[in-house]
């Protein structure tokens, strides 16, 4: 003969169900934490990424400024290359540095082309204290060989400093 043993269902005691609901609030704020942090992690590489500060969105907007300069692209030729020395483009050579309670972030690359090379200084400077807007110090471009030349496509040393 089989036995068949069915199991029944007990009514939860009072404290059964208030250590139930304590155990599922306490899941309940570990799941808001991680996603909190994961929010905030998601907000810090798009900030360092596409920031207007940040050392990749600084060399984008320089090397467009070269490219539509019409010495350094007589120097160089229309289609130079830009390399920043690391792997894919992702390590930019920076500083960042306070001076007059501004922040100044300061980029360099090297460009070649037509026989030609040279390295690019970009110095940005935090237009106002606590402000995410930039402005360019300066943008040089020092091309090796003979003669060696200096392009000073933008500087503005003068105004600031």
């Amino acid at each position: 003969k089989r036995l068949i043993q069915s199991k029944t269902k007990t009514a939860l005691s009072t404290s059964q169900r208030v250590a139930q609901a304590g155990k599922d609030a306490g899941y309940g704020m570990v799941f808001i934490a991680g996603i909190g942090v994961f929010v905030v992690a998601i907000a810090l590489i798009f900030k360092e990424g596409f920031g207007s500060g940040s050392p990749s969105a600084i060399y984008g907007r320089s090397l467009k400024l070269l490219r539509r300069d019409q010495e350094v692209c007589q120097m160089f030729g229309k289609s130079f290359k830009a390399t920043t020395g690391g792997r894919r483009g992702w390590n930019i050579a920076h500083t960042r540095y306070l001076q007059d309670d501004l922040i100044h972030v300061l980029i360099q690359y090297n460009i070649s082309g037509n026989n030609r090379q040279g390295v690019v200084r970009v110095d940005m400077k935090q237009m106002e204290k606590g402000k995410k807007k930039y402005e360019y110090s300066y943008l040089i471009v020092e091309a090796n060989g003979f003669p060696p030349a200096t392009i000073r496509v933008i500087d503005n040393r003068h105004k600031i400093y």
